[in-house]
């Protein structure tokens, strides 16, 4: 037996906000980590980690395992903490797409587990304070997402 839904279905993806505090007391001198997208769309382009969810899978296990595969870097899931869910019309031109968008605070040793695999043809770990003012340009709708993000978590004051 076979179903047709007569109404246009949409995707669900994880992005994560990763974040290498080096100094609780010096926010700005944080970096992020930023994946260099290795297809289409914005291949070349910088973004946040993340991927699509898989039918099988909740948004957190496929953030969890998006990060390790984009990134190598291994966390426990109860560290990664839910900032919003990114639902733009059209911030994926591929398609109808949600976003649960995550923070993560990682290690200076977890930091320096990353690899770039998966899609991400390469990782830079970049100032916070060039993101905030906008020195790298970035995919999707990630520098809207991480103005919201920067702005709410008081990391705009060190700007």
């Amino acid at each position: 037996m076979s179903y047709t839904y007569p109404y246009q279905m949409v995707s669900v993806a994880t992005d994560l906000i990763v974040i290498n505090g080096k100094d609780v007391f010096a926010p700005s001198e944080d970096s992020i980590l930023l994946i260099k997208r290795g297809g289409e769309p914005y291949k070349g382009s910088y973004a946040l980690p993340g991927g699509f969810v898989e039918v099988d899978e909740l948004p957190l296990d496929a953030a969890k395992r998006e990060l390790m595969e984009e990134t190598n870097i291994e966390v426990n899931k109860e560290d990664i903490v839910f900032f919003k869910m990114a639902d733009k019309v059209d911030r994926d031109p591929r398609q109808r797409t949600y976003s649960y968008v995550y923070d993560i605070y990682v290690s200076e040793e977890q930091a320096k587990q990353a690899v770039a695999g998966d899609d991400a043809a390469a990782l830079e770990w970049v100032s916070v304070k060039d993101v905030i003012a906008h020195k790298i340009p970035l995919a999707f709708d990630h520098q809207e997402i991480l103005d919201e993000y920067f702005t709410e978590s008081g990391y705009i004051n060190y700007n």
